[in-house]
């Protein structure tokens, strides 16, 4: 734990935390040293660099390279780093209307499935009647082949027998 203690920022947006972290990389300091340097900076006549050291504390390291002095060259990497970040958040768009498509497109998906399933499940209940049909007309007409006194009604029923036998078959 650092001689200050740990803390948080609550609400602290990603994007802000990263840059941040990256700033303090190419400063070659922490993050706290960093975020410590921006606030005492701003709010101190001293500033960081002429700051007294307390007894027992570490005095904080300022990065004190004139490139990263240079108000054309900060100026310049923080118009880039907002142009990154722009980037970031059209990606970031474009990644979730992309993301809902495909959502939308597997929604769909397993409605067609579903559809396919229950008419899948209606044609082979109808398949079952017709046969059920087919075979009680089959044992009626070899019922009545074997009664020598309704030719003519076995020849009727053999007629309906061959339609239906089609009817199914189709």
């Amino acid at each position: 734990m650092s001689q200050y203690g740990s803390w948080s920022v609550k609400g602290v947006d990603d994007r802000a935390r990263a840059i941040a972290k990256e700033k303090a990389r190419l400063k070659g300091i922490t993050l706290g040293d960093y975020i410590n340097n921006l606030l005492l900076e701003g709010h101190s006549e001293a500033g960081p660099r002429d700051m007294p050291r307390q007894p027992g504390t570490a005095q904080p390291h300022v990065y004190s390279d004139p490139a990263f002095a240079d108000p054309i060259r900060t100026s310049a990497l923080d118009g880039l780093a907002q142009r990154i970040e722009a980037v970031e958040a059209r990606s970031t768009l474009a990644i979730t209307g992309i993301d809902q498509s495909v959502l939308g497109l597997l929604t769909r998906l397993e409605s067609t499935e579903n559809s396919t399933s229950a008419m899948t499940a209606e044609v082979e209940r109808m398949i079952d009647e017709l046969r059920e049909t087919h075979e009680m007309l089959h044992d009626k007409v070899g019922a009545l082949e074997n009664d020598e006194s309704g030719r003519r009604s076995l020849e009727a029923m053999k007629s309906l027998e061959d339609a239906l036998g089609k009817a199914c078959h189709h």
